[in-house]
């Protein structure tokens, strides 16, 4: 996990490690029930916690991107804008 700022808004990067999970996938991520490997309903959970995150980042003006990684597991960023631009 990393944080920034850059004069405009705040970013947060979280990396995990998981199975490699195909690009064109990725956006689907972000649906409501949406699991890889037939998960739904699994323990593991069912497929709502990027669909919350983009739902409130998207609630406070920000943006949540997600990029597959080569070894495996997910990239996500959220930006959200700042309250009042940093002057530098």
């Amino acid at each position: 996990m990393s944080t920034g700022h850059d004069g405009f808004g705040f970013r947060l990067t979280v990396v995990n490690s998981g199975p490699v999970i195909p690009a064109e996938l990725v956006p689907a991520l972000f649906e409501p029930f949406c699991r890889l490997h037939d998960r739904i309903g699994s323990e593991h959970g069912i497929g709502l916690g990027l669909p919350i995150v983009r739902s409130v980042v998207q609630n406070h003006g920000g943006v949540v991107t997600a990029e597959a990684l080569p070894a495996g597991g997910l990239s996500c960023q959220v930006v959200l804008p700042s309250a009042h631009p940093v002057q530098r």
